[in-house]
């Protein structure tokens, strides 16, 4: 059976990772974020309407200036979204659950996952298979990123909110 985690897919997972790193979404969220909506798929095309790897309404996609055929431009969308959720929600399974079933359901449900099959389908997958625990508000602490400083390599450490 077929896998994100196949070399296959390398392509993809880096993007992804690279979007996770500078967005501050965890990479494997990420990874079987985008399995679970297109299979990496660059061309997708859902009954709903939704296109590309990340599967983007079309106007959640031009909100966030994306062009969801181009797989850069939708990881990074994807990015960006995720990143948004997230501070909007301040957990994981909250920001999948809105990514998915779009962030009013979400607070239509008093910031709960919606009883949308689909949806609690989705948020359940990714969440196992991402080993995310929605309870300790996985990977909110802090996201420490490395850059180069001009006089010298430096360590920026930023918390999510």
């Amino acid at each position: 059976m077929a896998s994100p985690l196949d070399s296959t897919y390398q392509y993809y997972t880096d993007k992804i990772r690279a979007a996770g790193s500078l967005y501050g979404v965890p990479a494997d969220i990420g990874i079987w974020q985008l399995w679970q909506e297109s299979r990496y798929v660059p061309n997708a095309v859902s009954s709903a309407g939704a296109t590309g790897i990340a599967q983007f309404m079309p106007a959640t996609a031009a909100q966030y200036n994306v062009d969801p055929y181009n797989v850069d431009s939708s990881i990074d969308g994807w990015g960006r979204y995720m990143r948004d959720l997230y501070r909007m929600f301040d957990r994981w399974d909250l920001a999948l659950a809105g990514y998915n079933a779009g962030p009013g359901n979400v607070r239509r449900y008093n910031n709960t996952i919606p009883p949308f099959k689909e949806t609690q389908d989705y948020v359940r997958i990714i969440s196992q298979n991402a080993n995310l625990n929605p309870s300790l508000k996985s990977n909110k602490a802090l996201v420490i990123k490395t850059g180069l400083a001009i006089l010298g390599i430096g360590i920026v450490i930023t918390k999510l909110k």
